[in-house]
């Protein structure tokens, strides 16, 4: 039988697909930690406002009530 028009996996594939497989393992570790650790810092900076203050934030407008709120214009 001859042989088709294919490529057949080398050490050298085998070690790539692993190198890959580990470094985007790698970042979607380092991602999800880091994420953990913004909602962990946002919760921590909500505990410790005032109720005045939280009520004050409205999420519904995004950064342009805060900057309104804080007299910065574009």
């Amino acid at each position: 039988m001859q042989k088709m028009n294919t490529i057949s996996p080398t050490v050298n594939h085998v070690f790539h697909a692993f190198g890959m497989n580990f470094q985007n393992t790698f970042a979607n570790l380092r991602h999800r930690i880091e994420g953990h650790l913004e909602t962990r810092r946002l919760r921590a900076e909500l505990e410790f406002m005032s109720e005045r203050e939280r009520q004050e934030i409205d999420v519904t407008l995004g950064n342009t009530a805060w900057a309104a709120r804080n007299g910065s214009r574009r």
